[in-house]
Parts: structure tokens; C-alpha cells; sequence
């Protein structure tokens, strides 16, 4: 190798030290009122002499999540989180201040550190697993931990779960379960009960117009079968009651949206 090949492939090795494309980091601040971050990249710079120094800490970068000005979607970072960090062509220091299009930038950087966005998401091997084969949104205080709640939608069905309580919409129905108890079967038991008792008043009044009282208090025929079906409501009732209570509804069962 001549002299000025070795001095032009050093000029260009040297000059490619300062851009800067994609890399891993790690969060050491963030705002979520600014939705800006603090970030240390995570692998660090190779000397001429064999040492390993540290990139700076990246300042106030804007953090990428899914969004319009009309939706959004998006969580806490912590201290540590893992993320993607991408340099962007030209400076964005008057994007950053405005936004939108034709955007004038007099500074002539590229690929600078400074002009660094962060994708989170980026973890290589500590990250939270799937709930289901569709689109999930998980919540554990750690990977490996305990769910705290999550969000399913597949091809069947949307579930909603928080800790033991679980609300599913499957097809055209909809249940609701806390641990092993389906509230939705229960409300449905008890508004069948209220409109049997309803209807069973409706036939006792019929049953009773046009009886005279007689003496003080009032006396009426009243027919055998209105007393048995009196005594069928309250044991309904009794029953609706326990179930609602305790852990002897009839699982499995949802109610049919409408009813």
C-alpha cells in the first residue's frame, strides 16, 4: 500500500468514525410530558490503541411511538430500558422546533449523534412473551413475572384481563369472569327471576279483580297455585342471591348481547 493510499483510507476510516447510523441503548432519563430522552448507547467506541471508551450520553432525543394527532399509543420508560437509536440524515435541530415540511436546516451535520431518535422495543433477550397467537398488549411488573393485565384480539374473540377478573367478546356474546365466577350468567339468572316474579303478580292481580273485602282486614280467595308460584320466586331470589355471593354460579355460560 502506497503512501497516499494509507493516508487516504485513514482519512476515510477517521471520517466515518463521526456518522453514525443505527444502535442499541439504554435509557437514563426520559419525560413523558416532552416524550424526549437521555440515552447511553450501549456499545462502545474502539480506540487506535485497543481501548474501549464510552459514546456520550445522548441528550433530550425525541422518542418514536405509534401516533396521529389524533391517536396514540404509548408506555412508561424506566432507567435502563433497552431501545433502538437512529441518526437521521441531516440535522433536525428546526424540526425538532416546528415539525411539517420545507424545512430549511442551515447546519450541514449528517448522521450526527445529536440527531438521534429512539424506537423502544429493542430488547435481545429479556422482553415479555406473547399472551396469544393475535395482537396482544401485555402488562408484568418483570419478563418473567406475574400478568398484571393485557389485551388479546385474534380471529375468534377480544379478551380483556386484569389480574383473576377476565371480559371476553366472543362472536355476539360477551362474559365476564373474577377467578371461577361468571357475573354475567348470574345478572342474567337474576333478571330472568324478576320477570318470571313479574309476570306471576300480573296473573295473582288478574286472579284477584272483582273479589269483594270482606271485614277488617280485608279477606280474598287466593288460588293454591298463585301461592306455590310466590313461593317459587322467593326461592329463586334466595338462590340468586347466594350464587351472587359466593362461587356456585353456573360457569361456563355468557349472556347473549341484549339481553
Amino acid at each position: 500500500m502506497n503512501e497516499l493510499t494509507r493516508l487516504l483510507k485513514e482519512n476515510f476510516d477517521y471520517s466515518m468514525t463521526n456518522i453514525h447510523t443505527a444502535f442499541p441503548g439504554v435509557v437514563v432519563k426520559y419525560d413523558k410530558n416532552t416524550r424526549r430522552a437521555d440515552i447511553q448507547p450501549s456499545v462502545k467506541r474502539k480506540l487506535p490503541s485497543g481501548e474501549f471508551v464510552d459514546l456520550p450520553v445522548i441528550p433530550d432525543a425525541p422518542v418514536l411511538f405509534p401516533g396521529t394527532k389524533q391517536y396514540t399509543a404509548c408506555y412508561p420508560l424506566e432507567k435502563d430500558d433497552e431501545v433502538l437509536c437512529i441518526c437521521m440524515e441531516r440535522g433536525t435541530d428546526t424540526w425538532r422546533d416546528s415539525g411539517g415540511s420545507g424545512i430549511e436546516e442551515n447546519d450541514p451535520r449528517r448522521f450526527s449523534l445529536m440527531d438521534c431518535i429512539v424506537i423502544p422495543g429493542l430488547q435481545p433477550s429479556e422482553f415479555i412473551g406473547a399472551e396469544g397467537d393475535g395482537f396482544c398488549v401485555v402488562h408484568k411488573a418483570k419478563p418473567d413475572g406475574d400478568l398484571i393485565s393485557s389485551v388479546v384480539m385474534d380471529d375468534e374473540k377480544i379478551q380483556v384481563t386484569q389480574k383473576k377478573a377476565v371480559l371476553t367478546v366472543k362472536g355476539n356474546k360477551l362474559s365476564f369472569k373474577n377467578d371461577s365466577k361468571d357475573y354475567f350468567t348470574v345478572m342474567s339468572k337474576i333478571l330472568d327471576d324478576m320477570k318470571t316474579a313479574a309476570q306471576n303478580m300480573k296473573t295473582f292481580a288478574g286472579n284477584v279483580k272483582g273479589h269483594k273485602t270482606v271485614g277488617s282486614p280485608a279477606n280474598h280467595n287466593v288460588s293454591p297455585d298463585d301461592i306455590t308460584k310466590f313461593g317459587l320466586d322467593e326461592q329463586n331470589f334466595n338462590t340468586d342471591a347466594q350464587n351472587f355471593g359466593s362461587d356456585k354460579s353456573d360457569l361456563g355460560k355468557v349472556m347473549e348481547a341484549g339481553e
